[in-house]
């Protein structure tokens, strides 16, 4: 049996091309997600040319219209949260850019075509549209009021919207809207497995829990500092 060729992950992540596997050994999962990703990976001829160029300028022009496409709508949560705007704007930035390690895994990034396999800015008190945490780029931002992550994989095409909206001084609703659309027969899988059992719902709110926490502690924390006649608001 042939030694299994060692294949460049970066040129995978760049091209969306699957390699079979590589030749350094992988874990159960990974190499599972591997297999599963490359048998959902549409076949195509090889273009050389002018029509490999036109076939670059086809895939250019569909990912500008995935980036912009109206999503199908999936569910909404609304969480109220006893902090100012700008502490609860800080907890959900902090709150995403801890959700997932830095980096994923290259050849599990690889095996599902994540198109945002790293975390990059600030993610603690600010984002601008381009930064990134693994699975989703941020795609509008208002600073204290809008924030949309979009990203894609070879079983989904998704969005998460949060929407903050400052009741009084001192409490603010968070409104976060899914919108997902999964093609092809794998997709529906995808959806059955991730939407269908509850899982996005329970992840969903307990995101929002955490967003609360950060905020409301961050809250009581200064309302302690008030408390002390020797020392000024800060």
């Amino acid at each position: 049996m042939k030694p299994i060729r060692n294949v460049s992950l970066e040129e995978a992540l760049r091209t969306g091309v699957v390699p079979a596997r590589t030749a350094r050994p992988m874990p159960p999962v990974a190499a599972a997600a591997f297999d599963v990703a490359r048998a959902a990976q549409p076949r195509r001829p090889p273009a050389t040319g002018d029509a490999a160029a036109r076939g670059e300028e086809v895939r250019t022009e569909a990912g500008e219209e995935a980036h912009t496409e109206v999503l199908p709508f999936v569910d909404e949560h609304v969480a109220r949260i006893d902090a100012p705007a700008a502490r609860v704007w800080a907890a959900l930035l902090t709150t995403m850019g801890k959700m997932a390690p830095p980096q994923l895994p290259r050849p599990l990034a690889a095996a599902w075509g994540l198109a945002q396999p790293t975390r990059v800015g600030e993610w603690t008190t600010q984002a601008a549209i381009g930064d990134t945490i693994p699975g989703f780029a941020v795609a509008e931002c208002e600073p204290g009021r809008l924030l949309t992550l979009r990203g894609s994989h070879r079983f989904s095409r998704y969005e998460l919207r949060f929407e903050l909206d400052a009741r009084d001084p001192r409490t603010v609703e968070v409104h976060a809207t899914t919108s997902a659309a999964f093609p092809g027969g794998l997709g529906k899988m995808y959806r059955a497995l991730v939407i269908g059992t509850g899982g996005h719902r329970i992840a969903v709110r307990r995101m929002l829990a955490s967003v609360a926490r950060r905020a409301e502690r961050r809250g009581s924390s200064d309302e302690g500092s008030f408390s002390a006649p020797s020392a000024p608001p800060a």
